[in-house]
């Protein structure tokens, strides 16, 4: 925070009405924030159902020979969103999971999300 005397005091000029602001800076804390805004930050969790099933994705990437870069670098997409996508930490777009099909040369269907079905209902 600016000290007093670094601020001008001439006639129609308004101090602040709280202390600015740093910007964030490794290593530093906002605990000098006032009450209300300090910063929020969400626990990161899985999506509820993947469209694409994780485990499938790595292993026809691998049969066709690619990494992750490579791959990433067919469909378009960022290295570290494909490694999110294999990982289940990210669902993929229907687009996508069509070009990731298209670049390790493998059918949708089988990088799509398995549904399950009621076995009760299964051949009586």
């Amino acid at each position: 925070m600016r000290s007093s005397s670094a601020w001008s005091s001439g006639p129609g000029h308004r101090q602040p009405a709280r202390p600015l602001i740093r910007s964030r800076t490794a290593g530093q804390d906002f605990r000098d924030r006032p009450p209300g805004e300090q910063e929020c930050h969400r626990a990161r969790t899985r999506p509820r159902r993947p469209s694409q099933e994780p485990e499938a994705v790595t292993w026809a990437r691998e049969r066709a020979g690619l990494t992750k870069r490579a791959l990433a670098g067919r469909v378009g997409i960022s290295e570290q969103l494909m490694g999110e996508i294999e990982s289940g930490w990210r669902s993929t777009t229907p687009s996508n999971l069509l070009k990731i099909a298209a670049a390790v040369h493998c059918p949708v269907v089988v990088l799509e999300r398995k549904r399950g079905f009621n076995t009760d209902d299964a051949g009586s």
